[in-house]
């Protein structure tokens, strides 16, 4: 894609400089507000231990008795952030002329956009990244409804209460904090959920059409994002996932990398991973249809 020049853009209003480049086209990380557990590292692999169970459940012991010691912990460990794993990079050029000629600067708006476009990206490879696999190891994060252990659900329809409360049963019998489940659905199942009525012809959601639309559903809290596929849905406790984080969306403005053609280049790199520590706190609702 050729760098913008005043040639391209020749009237930067304040107007047009909010609609395109102030006012954010991708919402903000969705994955990293839900609550989810950050573990910072300075490039290491960062190893989170795990509870997997216990070899024994506790046993009644009377007076006296001697207290058996066959109950002992199942752990393991998940690995975040291994060396093999890619950064997210990108680095967008301007020219000093059309920095210079911005009533407002330019180069923040492009920073601001640049960083939401990285969250944005983050938030598809978090929930539904492949874990590509390289010669030394996986370069790209496994996303959540792919990762092992979680439950599902199959819905093979629009997206109903019915499913809804069948994944909220899986996680109960998973004895979930039911107070902490989110349920993150895209766009279009939510708009079809919320268009169901009954034999009466109301809204089963919101009865009043007219009122603030709501966010939660038979009392969970919902959050609405393109970033998920239409075909799934998610219902987990966010507490439960574990977040490698190399280093903060770190933003660089090259004044001089560019000197020959006279522009200014933004630089930004980020580097995440994540895993769920309690896969059956997270419920994947798959074949959803619009």
């Amino acid at each position: 894609m050729p760098p913008s020049t005043t040639a391209t853009n020749p009237q930067i209003t304040r107007e047009i400089v909010a609609a395109l480049l102030v006012k954010p086209l991708e919402a903000a990380s969705v994955f990293l507000a839900s609550g989810v557990r950050v573990f910072d590292s300075d490039g290491s692999p960062v190893r989170v231990p795990r509870l997997d169970g216990m070899t024994a459940a506790p046993t009644w012991v009377a007076e006296g008795e001697v207290i058996p010691d066959t109950t002992r912990p199942n752990t393991s460990e998940v690995v975040l952030l291994p060396r093999s794993l890619k950064s997210l990079k990108t680095i967008s050029r301007f020219s000093r002329e059309l920095s210079r000629q911005s009533v407002v600067s330019l180069d923040a708006a492009l920073r601001d956009r640049l960083v939401r476009d990285i969250a944005a990206t983050f938030d598809v490879a978090l929930f539904t990244g492949d874990g590509d696999i390289g010669p030394e190891g996986r370069t790209t994060p496994l996303g959540l409804i792919n990762q092992p252990g979680v439950q599902t659900v199959a819905v093979g329809g629009p997206l109903t209460f019915d499913a809804i409360l069948d994944a909220i049963a899986a996680a109960m019998l998973s004895n979930v904090d039911l107070s902490r489940l989110t349920l993150f659905v895209h766009p279009a199942s939510w708009v079809a959920l919320r268009r169901a009525k009954d034999g009466d012809d109301r809204f089963q959601l919101s009865p009043d059409p007219s009122g603030a639309p709501g966010m939660t559903v038979m009392g969970v809290r919902v959050v609405v994002t393109s970033h998920l596929p239409v075909g799934n849905a998610v219902l987990g406790d966010m507490s439960t996932v574990a977040i490698g984080r190399d280093l903060n969306p770190s933003v660089t403005v090259l004044s001089e990398l560019y000197a020959a053609t006279d522009e200014i280049g933004l630089k930004v790199v980020a580097r995440l991973d994540s895993v769920p520590l309690l896969p059956a706190a997270i419920v994947v609702l798959e074949g959803i249809t619009a």
